[in-house]
Parts: structure tokens; C-alpha cells; sequence
């Protein structure tokens, strides 16, 4: 059985688009919008069963343009959507506040669609502390089904790597070491899907496979068809990363290709595509 996402992160839409911000690169908010649509119709096109926005849709986390970034009723498959460090210091609040009744925002509490479990990785930010999950990982409804974890923050840090690559680092939770262990101790195969960082990366670890996306508001400017295949116990990922727009670049947030295979094997755990054999 299979089950195709289309996957967005890192919209960051704003009430004005002259502003000039940048992070590995320029922002183009003027064009941020248009490339949101155009990846819509890519999903539509190649039958996504579901969309999933990992987070930072708004820029500033008002309502306007979380309204904006979310676009009610725009893709025909069901929404599936976490929030970001940009979308307001309650994110999951702010989201249920901009759409509350066409996006399904998942917390712990895995949800099946086709042959996997959804859940979702809900954070808030900590006065002096800075941001956090919500709540402790709830992982007993979960069983020994594969998982795709939705997060804007990554679970496996992922500092070290890019700082070799000469790319800053957008932070990790502060506790995520708690989350790593909780996700590492499970035997069945976990799929984290995170954005925050605007790189296109991957790692695994044991029974958890982590894949960073890259962002629409900065190049690559990324929309990526993202597919599960679960068989017995094999679950196959693959991912195929759209770049929408090309722009000037002054550092390169693409640590992994555009086309990518992962395979999960009982007692084996996570295999790149190039080492299956």
C-alpha cells in the first residue's frame, strides 16, 4: 500500500512584500505566493493524496496571513499542517484560529491515513526558556504501526553538518534530546518530516529516518512529492524535491539530491538508496 503527501514548509507569507530579509539567502516574499500555487497544481497533477505544511506559514503569525499562507479549500485532498517558531508563540492556536475548519492539525495521537499513522509534533514557546513541545511524547497510541512524525523543528540535530557546510543554524528545541530518545527507543519505523532549517537533508538513526525540506521562501524554493510504501514490515520512502524558481545564491541549502530513496528493513533499520543491494 502506498500513500503520496505533498509536502510544504517555510512559507513565511507577510502583509508587505517590499520588506528585505534573508536567511542561507534572500527572501522573495513578493513571490512566495504565486510559488505556493504553482505547487498546489504540481501536487494536484501527480494525485498527492494528502498536503502537509511543516510549519512557518506566516512570516509575523498574524492571522491575515496565516488565512494567506494556509489558503482554505486551495488543494481538493485533505490539509494536514504543524506550526512554526513564526507562527505565534501558541502556533497550533493560531492555526486553529486562521482555518479551523478545513485544516486537521495532528498532535501525538496518531491518526491513520492509508498505510501509515500520522501525528504531529505541537510546540510553544518558553518564556526565558525558548520553544518546546507542548506537551510530553504520547507514544501509546502508536503500536508497532509506521509513523510519519510532521514537525517544523527536526529531532536529530542537525547543527554539526551544517555548519561544515558554512550554513547557520535556526536552533533546536530545547528538548529535544528528551523527544530523540523517546522516538529511538521504538522498534517500528519512524518518518520525521521537518522544515525550520531551509535545507533539503536527511539522517537516520536506528528506527527514525529524518528528512529536512527545503523552503518556498527562499531558494531552493522547494515543493516535494513525498511517497510511504509499506509492505509487511518494509516501509519504502522516497522523495522527489521541485525547485519552482531560481535566484541568487549565496549558499547552497541542498545537503542531499532531489531524488532520494530510503528503505526500512526489520533488524536492519534505515538504508539509503544507494546502499541497497
Amino acid at each position: 500500500m502506498k500513500i503520496r503527501f505533498g509536502v510544504l514548509t517555510d512559507i513565511h507569507v507577510v502583509q508587505d512584500v517590499t520588506r528585505q530579509e534573508a536567511w542561507h539567502n534572500p527572501y522573495d516574499f513578493a513571490g512566495v505566493e504565486d510559488r505556493r500555487d504553482r505547487a498546489l497544481r504540481l501536487f494536484e497533477s501527480r494525485a498527492a493524496d494528502r498536503l502537509l505544511l511543516l510549519g512557518d506559514l506566516a512570516h509575523d503569525g498574524d492571522v491575515p496571513s496565516l488565512r494567506r499562507g494556509l489558503r482554505p479549500g486551495a488543494f481538493a485532498a485533505a490539509q494536514l499542517a504543524v506550526g512554526g517558531n513564526h507562527d505565534g508563540g501558541r502556533p497550533t492556536a493560531a492555526l486553529s484560529r486562521a482555518d479551523a475548519e478545513s485544516l486537521r492539525l495532528p498532535g501525538w495521537r496518531a491518526v491513520r491515513h492509508g498505510p501509515v499513522r500520522v501525528a504531529g509534533l505541537r510546540v510553544a514557546h518558553r518564556a526565558r526558556l525558548g520553544w518546546a513541545s507542548a506537551r510530553p511524547p504520547a507514544l501509546a497510541t502508536w503500536g508497532d504501526a509506521p509513523v510519519l512524525l510532521a514537525s517544523h523543528f527536526p529531532v536529530l540535530s542537525r547543527e554539526q553538518p551544517l555548519a561544515a557546510r558554512g550554513l547557520p543554524y535556526a536552533g533546536d528545541l530545547i528538548d529535544r534530546p528528551e523527544l530523540a530518545r523517546a522516538l529511538l527507543a521504538r522498534r517500528a519505523p519512524t518518518v520525521v518530516a521537518c522544515g525550520h532549517l531551509h535545507v533539503r537533508d536527511s539522517a537516520a538513526s536506528g528506527s527514525l529516518l529524518q528528512l529536512g525540506f527545503g523552503a518556498m521562501i527562499e531558494p531552493p524554493f522547494e515543493a516535494t512529492l513525498l511517497e510511504l510504501a509499506v509492505e509487511g514490515g518494509s516501509v519504502e520512502v522516497t522523495r522527489a524535491a521541485h525547485e519552482l524558481d531560481e535566484a541568487r545564491e549565496e549558499r547552497d541549502p541542498r545537503l542531499v539530491p532531489a531524488h532520494e530513496s530510503w528503505r526500512f528493513e526489520p533488524g536492519r533499520g534505515w538504508v539509503s538508496g544507494s546502499d541497497m543491494g
